[in-house]
């Protein structure tokens, strides 16, 4: 699980995904190019390889990259799937591949919508200038 996390970790913090302001969501899923998209979905695949055992993930065997992506951009059409993470994303497009009941991806979906919510409202900008010895909030 680690590696997948320092996986991820590293690639979310290259050049040209890496902005203060920016959340590896929907929105910044639909900002980018094609190579990028490919790029980001080898990356969470590779770091489910290195993870191994450590975590339960049932990749398809059958599904391409491409296949991941097109997912992703249908998932992401939607405008209540916006703030979903684009790992919570993958996972959805994951089992849609893997044949998952409707029913049962529906009920994931609302739930993701619900914590992405919750995340939104508890996630609040932090001034850092407004941090100081004399004032460390």
């Amino acid at each position: 699980m680690r590696i997948l996390l320092v996986v991820l970790t590293l690639f979310l913090a290259a050049p040209g995904w890496a902005d203060e302001d920016l959340r590896a969501d929907g929105h910044l899923w639909q900002e980018t190019t094609k190579t990028e998209k490919i790029a980001y979905i080898s990356g969470i695949l590779t770091g489910i390889g290195l993870a191994g055992d450590c975590i339960k993930a049932k990749i398809s065997e059958v599904a391409t990259i491409s296949q991941y992506a097109d997912g992703l951009d249908q998932f992401y059409s939607d405008f209540k799937n916006k703030h979903i993470p684009i790992a919570q994303a993958f996972s959805v497009v994951n089992a849609q591949l893997n044949g998952a009941s409707k029913s049962l991806i529906e009920e994931y979906i609302t739930l993701l919508r619900k914590r992405a919510v919750l995340l939104e409202t508890l996630t609040l900008p932090l001034e850092l200038e407004e941090i100081t010895p004399d004032n460390p909030q």
